[in-house]
């Protein structure tokens, strides 16, 4: 109300219009920030995380990669060792003729092989007591045959005892290590695995062949995969000293005295974790570690002769902790960015929201008395169009009348000629009393006066039922009343001029009406159906008084249809005015007096009471020929109830 304080106004002061204005849009805008706020609270965190995920996943995917192709490095380069060792252990054990020896055609070989692969730093034959027979030294990209003063005796070295311990074809691998010479760490530091197998003679040992890998190579490429990706790579072995670290300074603790240069020792429980998983993923305050164990002396392929032994690498890939903070700080700027974003998108938006629903309510304001003042002229249109619709009726019904007396007229007329007649012979018949009766005079008076009572009671006979007819009808028209009834005999009684056709129309009818079809309908409207189109056709199909026809066909439609066609040949119906013909109130005839009603009506009753359907077609010429048909699909059995019956 307009002399109400607003709520939520300061008490004791009347507010002016553009005040009231001004607190209606604060309220609104309050009430629709309120909503994103409660959103924004508990999205925010979700969001925060989601976003932190987004910009890590391609740190974490990096990290992957990383750690799988580093495992993809050491699974080839120890194929390629594999290869080798088995390559010279078949060739000593296969070799004829003077069997293992250093002749020259071992010499040659284990020159040839050193210079071609470029892995190794020695290739050895040792003998069964431990003494190198063969040794090829390969440094600076040459390889140098040892003379037999400098061989050694390696009979105390673990990886000769181990290695002869093993069956034919089967393969050593030595830790990997720094690389001794003459019982001192060779300088520089030179990393080294060793691979072995035994040799044999016919059936019995001979010793074995070993390479002496330079890994450093292998470390290299290591390292060079995290360089890459900005990521730190590690390796470390079975005691968790590392291999690979990117401080030289914290490799090969165990064999340079620095026992707590150590993974165990550093990252304790990272340590504890990767014991008791093969693969996996971790998080401290240095970083994200991602590792895998890797065996050297693992072959999964049947057959395969590699020994098992303790012998275990573990590869790590870490993410330090600068990219983690370099990544956390553009997650925190990209998300203060997003928030703000929001924040000003949400209180724009709801600004113009507040504006534009106060705007749309002065609009739904208006609109409402709009509908208002349509809703009363619908409600007189309807009034209008019942009125129209009932005038109709009765139009219809006082043609109905006029039919019924002109039918009555021809029973009642004989009824009448025969009863004057019989008041004629009665005169007669008294005048020959008073000059004397004869007999043959009496007879000849009792047989005219008897037919003429037969002819009277079948006229008035006939009146009655005509009558009685008349009566059903009326009440079928004007009380909606459902009964079973004969389809042929109901459409003769639709329309007065179904009983008599004038034949000085220019119109011929034909009827084609199957007597044996029954229906469970409504009588008087579908009477009045068909009393409609008859009067549609008559007015717009045959203007001018045009010769034509008009033929009325009902026909049976499988077992629970009826087809009911009322068919001219006529002018027919325009294209563009086809479409709405059943519209209420449409006409071509308003000045003539048409109301628009007749074939809305009759759609009204088709679809609705009856619940059938109605088609029309027409060809239209201008000329009489062309013809219009409307067809009827109604069911025997009418619905038993419909959504609401047509206009009275």
């Amino acid at each position: 109300m307009a002399g109400e304080p607003l709520e939520g106004a300061p008490a004791g002061l009347a507010p002016s219009p553009s005040l009231a204005r001004l607190w209606l849009v604060r309220r609104r805008l309050a009430t629709l920030l309120l909503p994103w706020m409660l959103v924004f609270g508990f999205g925010t965190p979700l969001v925060w995380y989601d976003l932190r995920q987004t910009l890590h996943t391609p740190l974490l995917r990096a990290q992957a990669d990383a750690l799988t192709e580093g495992n993809q490095v050491l699974v080839r380069s120890l194929a390629i060792l594999k290869r080798d060792i088995q390559f010279l252990g078949d060739f000593f054990t296969h070799l004829p003729g003077t069997g293992l020896a250093d002749g020259p055609l071992q010499l040659q070989l284990f020159h040839s092989f050193a210079e071609s692969s470029g892995y190794y730093d020695q290739v050895r034959w040792i003998d069964e007591t431990g003494m190198e027979r063969i040794r090829i030294n390969y440094r600076a990209q040459h390889s140098e045959l040892v003379p037999r003063a400098e061989l050694q005796n390696k009979a105390d070295r673990p990886y000769f005892v181990d290695t002869m311990q093993l069956n034919s074809g089967s393969i050593y691998y030595s830790p990997l290590d720094l690389n001794i010479e003459h019982g001192a760490i060779e300088q520089p530091l030179r990393p080294t695995l060793r691979v072995a197998t035994p040799v044999f003679d016919k059936s019995r040992k001979r010793g074995i062949v070993i390479l002496n890998y330079h890994a450093g190579r292998l470390l290299e490429r290591l390292m060079a995969i995290g360089l890459q990706q900005g990521l730190e790579i590690q390796l470390i072995n079975q005691d968790s000293y590392w291999l690979l670290h990117p401080d030289a300074q914290m490799n090969w603790g165990w064999q340079l005295d620095r026992p707590k240069d150590s993974l165990a020792q550093h990252y304790p429980q990272l340590w504890r974790q990767m014991q008791e998983n093969d693969r996996g993923s971790y998080r401290d305050e240095h970083g994200i570690w991602s590792y895998l164990a890797f065996n050297p002396s693992a072959d999964t392929t049947p057959g395969a002769g590699l020994r098992s032994n303790p012998l275990t690498w573990r590869l790590l890939v870490r993410i330090p902790e600068p990219a983690l903070d370099a990544v956390a700080a553009r997650s925190k700027l990209t998300f203060t960015l997003l928030v703000l974003m929001a924040v000003a998108i949400t209180v724009g938006l709801s600004a113009r929201l507040a504006l534009a629903m106060r705007a749309e309510e002065e609009k739904s304001l208006a609109l409402a008395q709009t509908n208002t003042a349509l809703q009363h002229s619908l409600d007189n249109l309807r009034a209008v169009q019942e009125d129209l619709a009932r005038a109709d009726k009765l139009s219809s019904l006082g043609l109905m009348v006029a039919g019924v007396a002109h039918e009555l007229n021809t029973p009642l007329g004989s009824a009448m000629m025969a009863l004057s007649t019989a008041r004629q012979e009665l005169q007669q018949l008294e005048e020959r009393i008073q000059s004397g009766l004869k007999k043959s005079d009496l007879t000849a008076f009792l047989a005219n006066c008897g037919e003429g009572m037969e002819l009277a009671a079948r006229a008035v006979d006939r009146a009655g039922s005509l009558v009685r007819r008349f009566k059903q009808t009326a009440i079928d028209r004007t009380t909606m009343e459902r009964r079973s009834f004969v389809l042929a005999e109901t459409l003769v009684d639709a329309d007065h001029r179904l009983h008599k056709w004038d034949h000085s129309l220019p119109v011929s009818l034909a009827l084609e009406l199957d007597p044996a079809i029954e229906m469970d309908s409504y009588p008087g409207p579908l009477g009045q159906v068909v009393s409609n189109l008859i009067e549609n056709a008559l007015v717009h199909g045959f203007p001018d008084n045009r010769a034509g026809n008009l033929t009325i066909r009902a026909e049976p439609e499988g077992e629970d249809g009826v087809l009911l066609t009322v068919a001219d040949t006529g002018v027919g119906i325009p294209a563009e005015v086809l479409t709405q013909i059943f519209d209420p109130f449409f006409t071509t005839r308003r000045h003539d007096g048409g109301t628009g009603l007749g074939l809305h009506v009759v759609y009204q009753i088709v679809t609705e009471l009856l619940g059938g359907r109605i088609e029309v077609s027409s060809v239209s010429n201008g000329n009489t020929g062309s013809g219009t048909v409307f067809t009827l699909h109604l069911p025997r059995v009418a619905p038993a109830a419909t959504p609401r019956q047509p206009a009275a």
